[in-house]
């Protein structure tokens, strides 16, 4: 094995094209899984289905599809502004004589790359030029000679488990019945509108066979197919209760959207409310009817002093459906004040700090989104009965919790029971950086 260097240090144009060329194999990789394989996974899913076949195997290969193609998308993100986060550049000599190695955080098949997880990438990711580094591979033990290392700069720290968990998406339950159907086709146009995966999550009961609990997953693949692309779309399939899965899962989502359910038209199911009561994610309630579009969006909100998140997200979504925002404070009718007022301030004084709070609350988020058309309002009334009036005319209410992170008031509960379009319930401090 080579002991010789002629230099200790890689150029940066050299380490660069390395670099560039695994950014290549990963676009390939990454067009391939999306356009073709799985694509063909998820037709061959629904064939299976209906030829009555236990669906298992291809729901495993989906999932695992699914990982491998947001680790690809996060790889190709990153290095897209920053191309050393691709990963160091060493020159080594295995005893076959000098070679350039990248060791990247992103395995692929390319005998120029080594994972930085295997033997060889751990006893090369802290080498410095001139040190012999050991590792072991099945035929044993092996040496390497490091002739040169490059200097750079780390990238941006990866989050924990990057390449197994994948990207924010919008996750939809869906059981088969009519709210959830609503459900996953409303869920599948605001994918759409963000740009985001859509997933479909059906928690089967334990015995519940697996052929019919991949029936009705493939009959919300097809729902979704009408506004997203098959590449778009992910499927899950659970064991246990719908309201405990969805939230399991929620932490992965940037939103969560449930169908209302319950027995009329204006109840709110077990699951729906179940979810809202038990997840911190932004959650979206679906009415059974979809109603068509408006071109309004409302925000509801119990005072302005708690708003900026509930304003980013009505800001955003008004921006992407072209629509107008109408964001107005509430204040009960029977008292005069919201629930987080200090019960001994006048209601005029307590109007009148509104009216002039509100304004400037709503200026300051809406300099991002300077194409939005704007009203707000301060009115006095029961909560819910003003909310539900207003969606009659709005493609969609946005709640604001008023500071409350976790949990649902009866104000709040009874807006997604009985409002006509679908309700968006936001957490303080919820989102995933893009509501």
């Amino acid at each position: 094995m080579s002991s010789g260097a002629v230099t200790t240090q890689i150029p940066r144009a050299a380490a660069d094209t390395l670099r560039q060329q695994l950014r290549v194999v990963a676009e390939e990789e990454y067009l391939r899984l999306r356009t073709i394989d799985r694509p063909a996974l998820l037709l061959r899913g629904v064939a299976g289905a209906e030829a009555g076949e236990d669906p298992d195997v291809t729901t495993a290969e989906l999932e695992v599809v699914d990982e491998r193609i947001a680790a690809l998308d996060h790889f190709l993100h990153r290095t897209s502004t920053d191309l050393t986060s691709a990963g160091r550049v060493l020159l080594v000599d295995r005893g076959d004589g000098p070679e350039y190695l990248l060791v990247s955080e992103l395995p692929v098949v390319d005998e120029r790359v080594v994972a930085a997880d295997a033997p060889l990438g751990k006893a090369l990711c802290d080498a410095v030029a001139g040190q012999t580094v050991t590792y072991v591979t099945p035929s044993g033990s092996c040496e390497a000679y490091v002739i040169a290392t490059e200097p750079i700069e780390p990238g941006p720290a990866l989050p924990a488990g990057a390449y197994g968990v994948p990207a924010a998406e919008v996750l939809v339950g869906f059981d088969g019945s009519p709210s959830s159907r609503t459900a996953v086709a409303w869920a599948a146009k605001e994918a759409a509108l963000r740009a985001r995966p859509l997933r479909v999550l059906h928690a089967r009961a334990s015995a519940e066979p697996s052929v019919r609990a991949d029936g009705t997953l493939s009959e919300g693949i097809q729902l979704a197919l009408t506004d997203l692309g098959a590449d778009r779309i992910r499927a899950t399939a659970v064991t246990g209760q719908p309201a405990p899965r969805l939230a399991e899962r929620a932490d992965r989502a940037e939103l969560v959207v449930v169908g209302r359910g319950g027995e009329t038209d204006n109840g709110l199911g077990p699951v729906a409310e179940k979810v809202l009561s038990g997840t911190s994610r932004t959650t979206v309630v679906v009415p059974p009817a979809e109603p068509p579009a408006r071109g309004r969006v409302v925000v509801g909100l119990h005072d302005s002093w708690h708003a900026a998140d509930a304003l980013s997200v009505g800001f955003a979504e008004a921006h992407r459906r072209g629509a107008h925002l109408l964001v107005t404070v509430i204040r009960d009718a029977a008292r005069g004040t919201h629930d987080l007022e200090p019960a001994f301030h006048a209601p005029d004084e307590q109007d009148h700090a509104e009216a002039l709070h509100l304004p400037a609350a709503v200026a300051e988020v809406g300099q991002a989104y300077p194409g939005v058309q704007v009203r707000t309002s301060v009115q006095t009334g029961h909560f819910s009965t003003v909310l539900t009036e207003l969606s009659n005319s709005a493609d969609l209410v946005v709640l604001g919790m008023g500071g409350r992170a976790h949990g649902m008031g009866r104000k709040e509960l009874l807006v997604a029971s009985h409002a006509r379009c679908p309700v968006i319930v936001v957490r303080e401090s919820s989102g995933r950086g893009e509501f």
